[in-house]
């Protein structure tokens, strides 16, 4: 949690309640991503293509990019994934 984010959660007034409604939202955001990506590495087992693209907001680039370095250490297949942006 970065400083701002921990600032706020520990002013509010309700901090347990705010807390557990930030950790919901983590986990719920962290099942998605990984979600999308084995949908990904399911449709790539089954189906053949040359190149595809895989567009997300900024806010996921990081975790994506972690995901996608743990799923080259899982995945029997091996996607060549490039990454765009800043």
């Amino acid at each position: 949690m970065d400083a701002c984010r921990k600032k706020i959660v520990e002013t509010a007034t309700h901090k347990d309640l705010f807390l557990n409604t930030y950790k919901l939202f983590y986990e719920d955001v962290d099942n998605r991503e990984k979600a999308m990506l084995q949908n990904i590495y399911n449709y790539s087992i089954g189906n053949h293509y040359n190149q595809a693209v895989f567009l997300i907001g900024a806010g996921h680039r990081k975790s994506i990019i972690e995901k996608i370095e743990d799923c080259k250490k899982q995945q029997q297949l091996n996607l060549n994934w490039t990454f765009y942006g800043s």
